[in-house]
């Protein structure tokens, strides 16, 4: 079923992450970025994975973010598994509302515009070291 699929691909994921992902970061990243990183996944790592888990690439990101981060398997586990049952009843329900429908190609790019959208909003808006969407629409000081 999809949410196995779903699942077995983050755990994948999350587990390489966790096992390679932070000497990988290193040589990309400043040590202040992973620090900010690590403190990001240890205070919201549950609550980012639950919200993008429905978003294509950022889903993806964020179990890499949260294995580099080192979030434990128990605090990955089950918000994972959860989101990826509730994503897994939605596509199958949408699947089922639209089954004969002309709306795929609508689908297929809303798919790819939302999580580019929101990824260029977080972008502008959040400003690092502080809070998300605070301070003056993301120009620095």
């Amino acid at each position: 079923t999809a949410w196995v699929g779903l699942s077995v691909g983050a755990v994948g994921g999350f587990g390489l992450a966790r096992l390679f992902g932070e000497s990988i970061a290193r040589r990309f990243s400043e040590s202040d970025d992973i620090e900010r990183m690590s403190r990001f996944t240890q205070q919201h790592g549950a609550t980012a994975l639950m919200l993008t888990r429905a978003l294509p690439i950022l889903a993806e990101a964020c179990v890499l973010m949260l294995g580099v981060g080192r979030l434990s398997w128990r605090q990955f586990l089950p918000p994972m598994l959860t989101s990826n049952f509730l994503l897994s009843l939605t596509y199958a329900a949408c699947g089922a509302y639209f089954h004969g429908s002309n709306a795929f190609p609508v689908a297929i790019i809303a798919s790819g515009a939302v999580p580019l959208i929101a990824a260029l909003l977080i972008r502008r808006f959040w400003r690092p070291g502080g809070t998300p969407f605070a301070g003056n629409g993301g120009d620095e000081a």
